[in-house]
């Protein structure tokens, strides 16, 4: 079986990251312990900490919306994933349904990241985000369908089992 990539409508996101610094963890704690500053290292003493504002955080939150809405759909394909998907417990991890589940949380952070790298405008960001959202949509294909699920034309999609597309001649996941 061979399935197309996830479309994901990226031309609506608006936002930005805000970026705030705070103590580090260790450091405030030293400090709660000893009342004094740590010795200096290379990372100093503070970290710091990018947030999303509300708009980019809408523009994140209707994206997953929408690919839960295809998830959704997706799982109508295999009623014994969605049973085990019901139950108030984690599924067991020899069952399918733990691995979808494992995919999807990494196709949801793919979004994230993805949304994230384009509030910034970093292209490789983008890149390496779109990669991983093509091999976590691949992988929770093949627990549903099976594993002769493939991309049409996979060898110019950026994937972890397909051919390796160098960084300078990727588009949107995609070869140019």
């Amino acid at each position: 079986m061979q399935i197309n990539t996830l479309y994901l409508n990226l031309k609506d996101t608006k936002g930005h990251l805000t970026q705030w610094q705070r103590l580090d963890f260790k450091v405030a704690a030293h400090l709660e312990r000893y009342g004094r500053l740590p010795k200096w290292n290379k990372r100093g003493y503070y970290r710091r900490v990018m947030t999303p504002d509300a708009e980019l955080q809408s523009c994140i939150d209707n994206l997953k919306e929408t690919v839960e809405y295809r998830l959704n759909k997706l799982l109508k394909a295999a009623p014994h994933i969605a049973s085990e998907l019901a139950k108030e417990i984690p599924p067991h991890y020899t069952h399918a349904a733990y691995d979808f589940n494992k995919q999807r949380c990494v196709l949801l952070c793919s979004i994230t990241n993805l949304l994230r790298s384009k509030a910034i405008r970093n292209w490789k960001g983008m890149e390496d985000a779109f990669y991983h959202l093509n091999t976590a949509w691949l992988e929770i294909n093949r627990v549903v369908h099976g594993s002769s699920v493939t991309y049409k034309n996979s060898d110019s999609i950026a994937h972890k089992q397909g051919a390796f597309i160098p960084m300078n001649k990727r588009w949107y996941g995609k070869r140019k």
